[in-house]
C-alpha cells in the first residue's frame, strides 16, 4: 500500500471519533430546537435552589453538575421545577435570580430557561471537540506522510 494510500486509511480511522462527536452534538441541538418549538409561552421565574446532580457512568469517573431549580406560575399554577440542564459550577447558577421561562401551554412540566448561564447542555462543547479532534486527526497525518518522505525516502 502507498504512503498516500496508508495516510487516507489512518485518517479515516482516527476521524471517526470527530464524526461521532459532530454527529451526536448535532442530534442534541436538534432535540433542543425541537423541544423549544413546542414551549412557546414566555414567563418570568425565579431560581430558588441549586440541586447537585451526579452522573455515574459505569468505569468511569463520576461527573457532578448543579441544575437549577426554578419557580414559576404557568396557567394559574406555581411550578416549582428542576431545569433539565445544568451547570458544572455551582457558583454560575444565582439563588433569587429573575430568568425567562419557555413553557408547553399544554404541559407547563415542559419547560426551559432561555438564560445560556444556568443552560449548558455540551453541545456546543461535543461539536468544538470533534473539530478539534478532526484537525489533530490531519495535522498527524500530514506529519507523519511529511517525515515519511524527509525519512524514509
Amino acid at each position: 500500500m502507498s504512503d498516500i494510500a496508508t495516510g487516507f486509511l489512518a485518517f479515516g480511522l482516527l476521524s471517526i471519533m470527530g464524526f461521532v462527536m459532530i454527529g451526536v452534538s448535532l442530534y442534541v441541538k436538534r432535540y433542543q430546537r425541537k423541544k423549544e418549538e413546542n414551549e412557546r409561552e414566555l414567563v418570568s421565574g425565579t431560581i430558588v435552589d441549586a440541586v447537585e446532580k451526579i452522573n455515574k457512568a459505569p468505569r468511569s469517573r463520576s461527573v457532578r453538575f448543579y441544575v437549577p431549580l426554578v419557580e414559576f406560575t404557568a396557567n394559574g399554577q406555581v411550578y416549582r421545577l428542576e431545569n433539565e440542564n445544568g451547570v458544572r459550577e455551582k457558583d454560575k447558577i444565582i439563588v433569587g435570580q429573575s430568568v425567562d421561562v419557555m413553557y408547553d401551554a399544554l404541559d407547563p412540566t415542559h419547560f426551559h430557561i432561555t438564560s445560556d448561564d444556568a443552560n449548558e447542555t455540551g453541545a456546543s462543547s461535543l461539536m468544538r471537540y470533534g473539530v478539534i479532534w478532526l484537525i489533530g486527526d490531519a495535522a498527524l497525518v500530514i506529519a507523519d506522510s511529511y517525515l515519511r518522505l524527509l525519512f524514509f525516502k
